[in-house]
Parts: C-alpha cells; sequence; structure tokens
C-alpha cells in the first residue's frame, strides 16, 4: 500500500481523507517544505510534487527525482507527474478553494 511507501528526506502524513486515495508527504524542513502529493488507486496513479501556498493561493511544480519514483512506484504502476490543476481534476481536492490557486510566475 502507497501509505506505507518511505520517500527519503520527507515524512509522511497519510491519506489527506478517509477513502480519498490522495497521500501526502512533507518535506522534512520547518519553512516551506516541498510537498508530494498522489492519487493512487483510481484510474492510472499520478503525482504533484511542488510547492503549495495558502496564504497567496499559489503553487510552484517541480520534478519528481528518480529516486523520489522509485520509493513511489514500488506500491503503485507508472506513476504520471502533473502541474497541480491537472492533478486536483475529478479528485476531492476539485473544489472552489484548489481551482482558485494559480501557478507562481
Amino acid at each position: 500500500m502507497i501509505k506505507y511507501s518511505k520517500v527519503e528526506g520527507y515524512k509522511t502524513l497519510g491519506e489527506v481523507g478517509v477513502f480519498t486515495h490522495i497521500y501526502q508527504w512533507v518535506e522534512d524542513v520547518n519553512e516551506n517544505p516541498i510537498v508530494i502529493i498522489i492519487n493512487a488507486y483510481e484510474g492510472k496513479p499520478k503525482v504533484f510534487k511542488g510547492y503549495i501556498y495558502n496564504k497567496t493561493k499559489q503553487y510552484k511544480s517541480i520534478p519528481v527525482k528518480d529516486n523520489e519514483l522509485l520509493d513511489i512506484e514500488s506500491y503503485v504502476d507508472k506513476i504520471e507527474q502533473m502541474d497541480f490543476r491537472d492533478f486536483i481534476k475529478d479528485t476531492i481536492l476539485d473544489n472552489e478553494l484548489y481551482n482558485s490557486f494559480e501557478p507562481v510566475v
């Protein structure tokens, strides 16, 4: 199960809600951590990695590293990285709050 995956340098926060099939890891730093969010078990697995700024309602996507992919893909099929907006489509995160987030320019 993906919730047991250990991603080096990140703390697992588990599933974001009951039966959402969305799992979150946060970088093990105090300020401005990178997050990895995975939607697994419903369709093709997908991942967002980057920064999410709740105060300014912005996000910044960054590439998933090869070692992170190895950690994740040992629990799910080949995973596709997506921009935040594409990632949240058709998930519980596809709501008024997160749809208002814009990419950092």
